[in-house]
C-alpha cells in the first residue's frame, strides 16, 4: 500500500557542516553574523517530514502514532549516515535550507531535487555511494526500490557525467541536477511552462509534468490526467481539475474524487483510509479499503482481503518473494538478510 515514497531525493547524501568562524573589524566591531550551524538529527527529522508526514496527511492517511515515530527514526538513521560519505557536497545547512525553501504543500515541492544538486569533491574513480560525492557529478551505481520503500544501491566509482545541454541516451548519465530528456540532459526545476520533460523533477516548482510538458498547476475546470496535475485541494475528475469531496462527503458519482482518503464502498462516502500494523486484517474489509502501514496486503488467493506481513528485524534471513514477511521499513533484502542503510563505499 505504501509502496515505494522515496524518490531519488532520498538518496542524495547530506555532509555535516565544517567549524565556522566569526569575524570582527580591528576597531571592536560585530561583524558579518555567522548562520547556526544545522543539527542533523533535527534536520533529517524535518526531512522525513516533507517527504513523509505532509504527504501521509494530505493524502488523509491514518498511519498508526508509534508507526510513525519509529519510521523517523529508521529515516534519521539513514539520513545521518548519508552525512558520513566521503567528498559529500551538500552540507546539513544546505539541507535544512533546502526544506525551508520547499514549503510544507502537498504539491509543488519538486525544486528540492535541484536546490540539493550540489557536486562534491570525489575524483574520477573514486568509490561512491551517490553522485552527490563527485567531483565532475557522476556515480556508476545501480538503485531498487523494495516494496517496504527501501533503496537498495551498489557502490558505484565516481565519473565524468554529461553536463546540462548534452547528448544522453540512459537516463542516469547526465549530471546531478539533471535528467535525460528527448536525448538532452536537462537541469532539474528549470523547464518552463510548454517545455518538454519526463517527471515533474524538470518542472520549475510549482508546474506539473502534464503528457509530456511541464504546465501550470490546475486551476478549476483546467485539463488534467491525475490529481498531480491540480492544485492543491483540487483533485483531477473527469479530466478536469476540482475540488475534492471532504471527508465524509457522498461519492457516489465521483468514487475517486476524495480530496483525502477513500471512498467508502457501502457508505460511499469519503472516508480515511487506515493503514495498519504488522499482523492485522487489510484489503477490502466490510466494504472499506484497509492498507498495511509497513509492506503490502498478503491476500488469500481468489479474494480481496488478507493480512499484514510479519516485519522481519534488520540482520535476520529474509526470503525474496516471501509475500508472509517484509523487512523493515526502508530496509532491504540483501544477500539473505534484511540490511538497513548501505556501507560507506571506499
Amino acid at each position: 500500500m505504501r509502496s515505494a515514497w522515496i524518490s531519488r531525493l532520498v538518496l542524495s547524501g547530506v555532509s555535516v557542516i565544517g567549524a565556522l568562524v566569526a569575524c570582527s573589524s580591528s576597531g571592536g566591531g560585530t561583524g558579518p553574523a555567522v548562520p547556526t550551524p544545522a543539527d542533523p538529527n533535527a534536520t533529517c527529522d524535518s526531512y522525513f517530514d516533507v517527504l513523509f508526514t505532509t504527504p501521509v496527511t494530505c493524502a488523509g492517511l491514518d498511519v498508526p502514532t508509534a508507526i510513525l515515530a519509529d519510521e523517523k527514526s529508521r529515516f534519521r538513521t539513514l539520513c545521518t549516515q548519508a552525512l558520513s560519505y566521503p567528498g559529500e557536497g551538500i552540507t546539513a545547512n544546505t539541507l535544512r535550507d533546502c526544506i525551508a525553501a520547499s514549503g510544507s504543500q502537498c504539491r509543488g515541492t519538486t525544486g528540492l531535487a535541484a536546490c540539493l544538486a550540489q557536486k562534491g569533491t570525489l575524483a574520477d574513480g573514486a568509490a561512491c555511494n551517490s553522485a552527490n560525492q563527485c567531483l565532475n557529478g557522476g556515480c556508476s551505481t545501480t538503485t531498487t526500490v523494495n516494496d517496504a520503500g527501501a533503496t537498495s544501491t551498489t557502490c558505484g566509482t565516481c565519473n565524468k557525467a554529461v553536463a546540462v545541454g548534452g547528448a544522453c541516451s540512459p537516463a542516469g548519465v547526465c549530471l546531478v541536477g539533471a535528467e535525460c530528456v528527448n536525448s538532452l540532459c536537462v537541469a532539474d526545476a528549470s523547464v518552463d511552462v510548454g517545455g518538454s520533460c519526463i517527471s515533474a523533477i524538470s518542472c520549475k516548482p510549482n508546474l506539473s509534468c502534464n503528457g509530456g510538458k511541464c504546465a501550470a498547476l490546475g486551476a478549476h475546470n483546467d485539463k488534467c490526467v491525475g490529481s498531480a496535475d491540480c492544485k492543491d485541494t483540487l483533485v483531477c475528475l473527469n479530466g478536469a481539475c476540482a475540488a475534492g469531496i471532504p471527508l465524509g462527503g457522498d461519492c457516489t458519482k465521483a468514487p475517486f474524487g476524495c480530496a483525502q482518503g477513500v471512498c467508502e464502498g457501502m457508505t460511499k462516502k469519503c472516508t480515511t483510509l487506515s493503514l495498519v500494523k504488522p499482523g492485522d486484517a487489510c484489503g477490502f474489509i466490510n466494504n472499506g479499503v484497509v492498507g498495511c502501514a509497513k509492506g503490502n496486503c498478503n491476500l488469500v488467493p481468489n479474494t480481496a482481503a488478507g493480512t499484514c506481513p510479519a516485519v522481519i528485524p534488520d540482520g535476520q534471513a529474509c526470503t525474496p518473494g516471501d509475500k508472509t514477511k517484509t523487512c523493515d521499513f526502508l530496509a532491504a533484502c540483501l544477500n539473505g538478510t534484511c540490511t538497513l542503510g548501505s556501507t560507506i563505499c571506499k
